[in-house]
């Protein structure tokens, strides 16, 4: 299984996705990744924040 060189839909640069996480993620059945390092922090900051909005907006209504 070689190294892989993937495509970030999002930001169009591309990504390493190494033997080692290939083998890692194949181990728990997980699908390959889609997105660039880069993105999922991004994205999984923007999901975080949203939530905490979320929950500071019910915590003001009680």
């Amino acid at each position: 299984m070689p190294d892989l060189t993937l495509e970030c839909p999002q930001c169009r640069n591309t990504f390493m996705f190494t033997e080692a996480e290939q083998a890692q993620y194949a181990e728990q059945a997980f699908p390959p990744p889609t997105y660039c390092p880069i993105c999922l922090r991004q994205r999984k900051a923007s999901r975080d924040e949203e939530r905490d909005r979320r929950r500071s907006a019910k915590r003001r209504r009680r």
